[in-house]
């Protein structure tokens, strides 16, 4: 099976894009941008079948019923950043 996986560039998620890190039957199509594009083609566009949001952005799409997303617990960046 082929998914695409985006996140930032930063060390949790690099390991599933060099491949350190693998999915049995799973063929990764890597990703790896900023979050200022990152976020916009999650939310907007829904191109990934993987990706990392903000919280902020995926409970606001669910509350009106848009979220093409679905969300597990895992925060693989808890900095606050304001």
């Amino acid at each position: 099976m082929k998914l695409t996986l985006a996140t930032w560039n930063h060390d949790r998620c690099m390991p599933l894009h060099d491949g350190r890190v693998s999915v049995p039957g799973v063929d990764f199509e890597s990703h790896i941008l900023p979050t200022g594009k990152l976020f916009p083609l999650a939310v907007q566009e829904a191109r990934f079948d993987i990706t990392e949001l903000s919280i902020s952005s995926y409970i606001l799409q669910v509350s009106r019923g848009e979220s093409a997303y679905t969300a597990i617990p895992a925060f693989v960046s808890r900095a606050f950043r304001h």
